[in-house]
């Protein structure tokens, strides 16, 4: 497999590229596999920043749920005043 044919190459080198530049100490790899499962691979990770990866990441799904439905919440709120 030359992983430069596959659709996410060039996205992947560029997030690495940029990760590299912060000089990472801890580093957490996740990806969505065929069928559902999650591959995750984890490098110098103890439990406490597992901890903080988990975190982030569901802030981001809460913020991005909010960003997709900010026309609905705001109907929502300005039916709420008119109550």
């Amino acid at each position: 497999m030359d992983i430069r044919e596959e659709p996410y190459a060039q996205w992947l080198e560029k997030t690495l590229r940029g990760i590299v530049e912060m000089q990472p100490e801890r580093i957490c790899l996740c990806a969505m596999l065929p069928g559902g499962e999650v591959a995750t691979c984890y490098y110098q990770c103890d439990a406490g920043d597992l901890a903080l990866f988990a975190h982030n990441i569901c802030s981001d799904a809460m913020l991005e749920v909010i960003r997709n439905n900010r026309d609905l919440l705001r109907d929502d709120d300005e039916e709420a005043e008119d109550e």
